[in-house]
């Protein structure tokens, strides 16, 4: 028997599904769905924001920018998905001009920004009422910032 898994249709936009296929003497047994993840509005419609950044080209900005990285943009789509299961909305993201991707998210009389590089690696800035209070040239222990 060699099962395989496939991502199932986007039926309803703020829900994946995938499907369980096993291969049997008789032929291919197939749909049980085994794993449906729900994401909300904003989060999808985050996520449409960083998929449409694949579209960019070199010089998107007229002013040399680079063409946003496919690891910048898969680590800021796997934040936002986790970032909703925890709760927390994202509030802007946008591409930088060296291929990285930026995540913004506002808490309170905090503000986050989330910046992954064009080799996808991160590091955070975080704000209080407008003024840099803290950051840090990885992402360690910014999920425990997060939770607050």
């Amino acid at each position: 028997m060699n099962p395989s898994f496939s991502i199932g249709e986007l039926r309803n936009p703020h829900s994946v599904s995938s499907a369980y296929h096993s291969q049997v003497q008789q032929g291919w047994m197939d749909s049980a769905t085994i794993h449906k993840e729900t994401i909300s509005g904003n989060a999808w419609k985050v996520m449409e924001s960083l998929h449409s950044f694949r579209q960019l080209e070199e010089n998107w900005d007229s002013y040399g920018a680079a063409k946003p990285s496919e690891k910048a943009i898969s680590k800021a789509i796997n934040l936002v998905k986790q970032l909703d299961k925890a709760g927390k909305a994202v509030y802007f993201v946008a591409p930088g001009p060296n291929g990285e991707i930026v995540v913004e998210l506002r808490l309170g009389e905090y503000s986050v920004e989330i910046y992954f590089d064009e080799e996808g690696r991160g590091e955070y800035k975080r704000f209080k009422n407008g003024e840099l209070d803290y950051e840090s040239a990885t992402l360690h222990g910014v999920y425990e910032l997060l939770r607050t």
